[in-house]
């Protein structure tokens, strides 16, 4: 609801930013569902009475009316081609300054989340060790481990064999070996903590929501399944749907990877595909119920060069084209490059360094960073031969 031309005086949008008690929460309510109930003459959503909105009409006073100090006012200039917003807040009390050009979209956008001051990441990892019990003590794979992923971000995860990468990615997904134990920390999904839920609910997570693609395709396919049936069956595990719903989408997915007829791919045994195949299929499996996280370990490990590269053009597409987050684990420089926008260096179990491709590759600061960037082989300008 916009006020009219003639109404004149600015208007102002209140929310509730926190809400101190139940007797707030129901008036915050009323009020948000009856658009009569904004008094554009004071320009404050609240919870008056008519006949004190119809006094604060006559009154020419700029000020916003809101009762409570645990609400957010944006007061808005009159309306021109340039307008300004300041926000008074209830938390800090500081001013800040957006520009508007007469959209009330842009305004809601500048103005950020009515009713939550944070939001939470898609991935929040805080303070992670993962240990492992041996003959003697506990060895800890990984320690003090935080960071987060955000909406459709790809992000790499460098560091040598062993320092405890495809541990972090077994981690987030709860499949942890049985000598392995997380110790301490908390792995969040979209604000809610993932340690300590029970098997039946990170099965409903797998798969739909995170997904994972394996360092070797011969080892996450099963050899004496046809692909096909394999990729339908994680669908049929998360849909309720038919057998022949099923294999369409399987077969869609197999199509999406970019593999050549996939209905014949579909009925194919893993030992009938080529290495690039079969790690397409696996990407296939990963990608069937669209999942908003994929981890990817090592994904082109195995693979030759000129595949290597198809792939990760693959998944670059397809992280860009689905709004996909990725979390690739890798120690070779090129293929996190090529995907990631974010690196964190991971050196005997604990993040030592992050920052963009061209901040790490670049201008390490950590010494094990500035060894595997010394690693890296880098081409040499050679006069051409006569």
């Amino acid at each position: 609801m916009r006020p009219s031309a003639n109404s004149g005086g600015p208007p102002c949008v209140a929310w509730s930013a926190t809400l101190r008690t139940a007797a707030h929460s129901r008036n915050v309510s009323s009020h948000s569902e009856h658009p009569a109930s904004r008094c554009w003459a004071t320009r404050a959503r609240c919870s008056r009475s008519p006949t004190s909105r119809a006094k604060s009409s006559q009154s020419s006073s700029r000020k916003c009316s809101c009762p409570e100090p645990t609400f957010t006012c944006a007061i808005i200039g009159p309306s021109s081609a340039a307008e300004t917003w300041r926000t008074r807040s209830w938390k800090n009390h500081k001013t800040a300054r957006a520009s508007r050009a007469g959209d009330d979209s842009e305004f809601q956008a500048a103005a950020g989340p009515p009713y939550h001051a944070r939001v939470p990441g898609l991935l929040e990892v805080t303070d992670l060790a993962v240990a492992y019990d041996t003959m003697g003590a506990p060895v800890l794979a990984t320690r003090d481990v935080t960071f987060g992923i955000e909406e459709g971000e790809a992000v790499g995860l460098l560091g040598e064999s062993g320092s405890g990468k495809s541990t972090l990615l077994l981690a987030v997904l709860g499949l942890l070996p049985p000598r392995a134990r997380v110790t301490r920390g908390s792995i969040r999904w979209r604000g809610a903590e993932l340690l300590g839920r029970r098997p039946s609910e990170l099965r409903r997570l797998r798969g739909a929501e995170i997904a994972i693609v394996f360092q070797d395709p011969n080892l996450a396919l099963n050899p004496v399944r046809r692909v096909g049936a394999q990729v339908a069956e994680v669908v049929r595990a998360h849909r309720a749907q038919s057998r022949a719903r099923c294999r369409d989408d399987a077969v869609a997915a197999l199509d999406a990877v970019g593999l050549r007829e996939p209905d014949r791919i579909y009925d194919a045994y893993p030992h009938e595909l080529s290495g690039g195949q079969r790690q397409r299929v696996v990407l296939a499996q990963a990608l069937s119920c669209r999942p908003a996280l994929l981890l990817a370990d090592e994904p082109t490990a195995s693979l030759d060069s000129t595949t290597q590269a198809d792939v990760l053009a693959l998944l670059s597409s397809l992280q860009s084209r689905l709004g996909l987050a990725v979390l690739m684990a890798s120690h070779d420089l090129g293929a996190l490059a090529a995907l990631a926008r974010r690196v964190l260096v991971m050196y005997a179990g604990a993040l030592v360094e992050e920052g963009t491709p061209a901040q790490v590759f670049g201008a390490p600061r950590h010494p094990h960073a500035r060894a595997l960037s010394r690693a890296y082989p880098r081409p040499r300008w050679r006069q051409p031969l006569p």
